[in-house]
């Protein structure tokens, strides 16, 4: 049963919703999902267009009709949040017709210890994430506020295939870079995508991090890998701001607020036991590590959506805090 009085409206066949509030929506799509599990869900609104200039939610009159208006980001987080992919939009008069397609509910990377859990074999290899316009944006702005355009040295900690090499070499064409990981086909990979000897690549467990002999960095970069259950996190995270940042260096730490369902990220973190998101593990971790770089004089910005970046910038002589 749906959690409103709604309205039904049949046109062609098609369910057509005109002034239903938002959840009516999300339950039908629900119960058909649950009527037809392998199917498509396909469902008509009046066309975005034919109220372009009014607020989202807003009731207004159109063709003779009294609806609410949705916009196509309206579309787009209805989809999101019914665990749904945008299949297709079909106008048709002052009328679009909606299909959204199921996804998978399991994410893409599974839970191993092995060191090829992110290997070139897996289906975390598939995953482009700076093709998603947020991340991409995001990792831009942390990237700058980082200072990378004026810096001569970055260390990567899980660098993987080094897909955010790629977008620090754009911004610093100069930039010397080192990318530690363990999973060998990644590494591999990045090799063979950036041979100059700019770039170098080790293969090693960053819980030992402290084993190794490496010099001191203007960035420290991680994205991803210190959120990861098989990091002991703290300690590899203060133990990397205390002997491989430079003294004036700079942070950029980026931790998943999202999941990789066939290709795309689904806003928000899921715990074992639980089907809703759960930002409880990201939150804890980001203010751990935004509370130890204040303490240590680094002015500190948190921001993103997929991904949420701190960004530690030492402060400058004279700076209040």
């Amino acid at each position: 049963m749906l959690s409103h009085d709604v309205k039904i409206h049949y046109t062609r066949g098609m369910k057509r919703f005109t002034d239903e509030p938002i959840l009516s929506l999300i339950d039908w799509i629900e119960q058909r999902k649950a009527q037809f599990p392998d199917g498509d869900v396909s469902f008509e609104i009046m066309s975005p267009s034919a109220s372009f200039s009014a607020t989202p939610g807003k009731m207004v009159e159109a063709n003779g009709v009294r609806y609410i208006h949705r916009t196509y980001q309206n579309v787009l987080d209805l989809a999101e949040v019914t665990r749904c992919r945008l299949k297709s939009v079909h106008p048709s008069g002052p009328w679009v017709q909606v299909v959204f397609t199921p996804t998978c509910e399991t994410s893409q990377v599974r839970e191993s210890n092995d060191s090829e859990k992110y290997g070139v074999q897996t289906a975390f290899a598939q995953i482009r994430k700076l093709e998603d316009p947020s991340v991409a944006a995001d990792m831009r702005r942390a990237l700058v506020e980082a200072g990378v355009r004026t810096r001569n040295s970055l260390i990567d900690l899980g660098v993987n295939r080094g897909d955010e090499l790629q977008l620090v070499h754009e911004l610093n064409p100069a930039m010397q870079c080192t990318g530690v990981d363990h999973c060998a086909s990644a590494l591999d990979v990045a090799r063979e995508r950036f041979i100059s000897q700019q770039f170098e690549f080790i293969e090693f467990d960053i819980n030992r991090i402290d084993e190794m002999y490496l010099k001191r960095y203007d960035i420290l970069f991680s994205l991803g890998t210190l959120h990861s259950p098989g990091i002991d996190s703290k300690r590899v995270f203060m133990w990397c701001v205390q002997h491989l940042l430079n003294p004036d260096g700079s942070v950029v730490i980026g931790f998943p607020n999202c999941r990789w369902v066939e290709g795309q990220p689904v806003y928000g973190g899921r715990t074992k036991n639980r089907r809703e998101q759960d930002l409880s593990l990201v939150v804890k971790d980001v203010y751990f590590v935004k509370k130890y770089l204040q303490q240590h004089r680094f002015i500190v910005t948190v921001f993103g959506k997929y991904y949420l970046f701190v960004v530690g910038v030492k402060q400058k002589q004279g700076n209040v805090s």
